[in-house]
């Protein structure tokens, strides 16, 4: 199943996702208080999260029930939808372009430099990094906290 043939109480599970993740600084945000405000049964809604994971747009973190996260991928099908949320790819895009024009010679671009760039914060900036390392551009790294660096691969650095 691609992306575009996504189910209408699919889709409005997507959107409810990012809406309730948003509201969350940190963490993993239970879905059955969105699978209430769809009117969906805990086993109705974790179907559709399944198939969520199945496209790599959100990652279910408890089974009995459910804890998610929704990936950079979920995200990019709503701003292409039209859902008003940055594009996670075109985030990807300017991303690489600050990493490389640096000066520094490092390549390398710190999470919380994202803000003073861009006014980026939090998942803005990390689904911005997990393109470039899905595209091999980048090499992301994580710490705990949440904070992140991203150093250009040879594929980043080249220019096209």
């Amino acid at each position: 199943m691609s992306s575009s043939s996504l189910r209408p109480s699919t889709w409005k599970l997507l959107e409810a996702l990012i809406v309730e993740q948003a509201r969350h600084a940190t963490g993993y945000p239970s879905a059955a208080p969105v699978f209430a405000q769809l009117g969906m049964s805990i086993d109705e809604g974790r179907d559709h999260l399944d198939e969520l994971a199945e496209l790599d747009m959100a990652q279910i973190h408890a089974r009995s029930v459910p804890h998610f996260d929704v990936l950079w991928r979920g995200r990019e099908e709503a701003a292409k939808r039209g859902l008003g949320i940055a594009s996670p790819v075109a985030d990807a895009n300017k991303l690489l372009e600050l990493a490389r024009s640096l000066e520094n010679g490092t390549k390398q671009v710190h999470g919380r430099d994202l803000v003073h760039h861009f006014g980026w914060e939090g998942r803005r900036g990390l689904d911005a990094a997990q393109v470039l390392e899905s595209r091999e551009e980048a090499n992301l790294r994580r710490f705990i906290g949440g904070s992140f660096t991203i150093i250009l691969t040879a594929r980043g650095r080249r220019r096209p």
